[in-house]
């Protein structure tokens, strides 16, 4: 996947550092792979981030920290991250790296921002539901980066705020090197989606709702971000099929190749409503396989 992307347009792709991405082993890359993906990615003038959005324990720091280095030395373009304490750890260690606090962090002041700034975060994740003035307060902070998801779902709650999968599934699992908590993507493991099932509200077997997860797809407010301030468009893509990543990023790299011409957006929409079609298919599937496991 990381490498068909970068070949159907992408400028950059972000991979998951085998055990510390919120996701489960199977959707992360070893060091060696993300070395490998490096190189390919140097050979077409493009480049690799790694995503560390778990918090990581004194057990496993000194494991990350080894293979931080060994991915820096790769050629790594930078890093992207939940923790504060491990935002300062990495910018006192390597100071002139890119750091990227994560859209999983919350940021939602232009106080939380300056915090991640005064840390040694480069730049931010913003929220992916924020308009065009808000994202115009936070670019007013002087060499901080805004970054925003243009593909991504937003959480009734925030995300990286909700623990409700934590309670399902909290069993300790391992490959050969890390360890996870199931259930807890802020540990390393993976959301198990219980908000989408049927809750029976005040024990009324005739109501029952299911939490918002709102899965978002934005193409014509792209030209108002990057007027507001927004450096950087990311696709959240990696529990969707290879074949459906490709046509979304082949469809914003259209968008944003023709960001400032008389591009079509109504066709750029009808593109984007096709590719929301195969997406929701896909994602309930997930979201069945999830909450399934999530329940056995």
């Amino acid at each position: 996947m990381g490498k068909a992307v970068l070949d159907a347009g992408a400028d950059a792709v972000f991979a998951g550092l085998a055990g510390f991405s919120r996701r489960g082993f199977e959707y992360e890359l070893s060091v060696t792979e993300i070395i490998s993906l490096t190189k390919y990615a140097h050979n077409i003038n493009k480049s690799v981030r790694i995503a560390i959005n778990a918090y990581p324990d004194n057990l496993f720091t000194k494991d990350l920290l080894n293979d931080i280095d060994l991915c820096i030395q790769a050629g790594v373009a930078s890093i992207i991250l939940n923790d504060p304490g491990l935002c300062e750890f990495i910018r006192n260690r390597y100071p002139s790296l890119e750091i990227y606090a994560s859209v999983g962090a919350s940021i939602l002041s232009i106080d939380d921002a300056l915090f991640w700034k005064s840390i040694g975060a480069t730049g931010i994740v913003l929220l992916c539901n924020l308009n065009e003035n808000d994202i115009k307060l936070f670019s007013q902070i002087e060499a901080l980066d805004l970054e925003t998801l243009v593909h991504a779902n937003y959480d009734f709650t925030f995300l990286g705020k909700c623990w409700i999968s934590s309670y399902t599934c909290t069993k300790t699992i391992s490959n050969t090197q890390y360890s996870k908590i199931e259930g807890s993507p802020n540990r390393g493991g993976i959301c198990y989606r219980v908000c989408r099932k049927q809750w029976r509200c005040n024990n009324e077997e005739n109501i029952k709702t299911d939490l918002p997860n709102e899965c978002l797809l934005f193409g014509k407010e792209l030209k108002g971000y990057a007027e507001a301030g927004v450096t950087c468009f990311k696709i959240q893509g990696r529990e969707y099929s290879i074949p459906l990543v490709i046509k979304m990023v082949k469809v914003y790299r259209k968008i944003i190749d023709n960001l400032y011409t008389k591009i079509n957006f109504e066709m750029v929409e009808e593109s984007l409503k096709t590719i929301e079609l195969e997406r929701d298919k896909e994602r309930c599937q997930r979201t069945s396989q999830l909450i399934n496991i999530a329940t056995r």
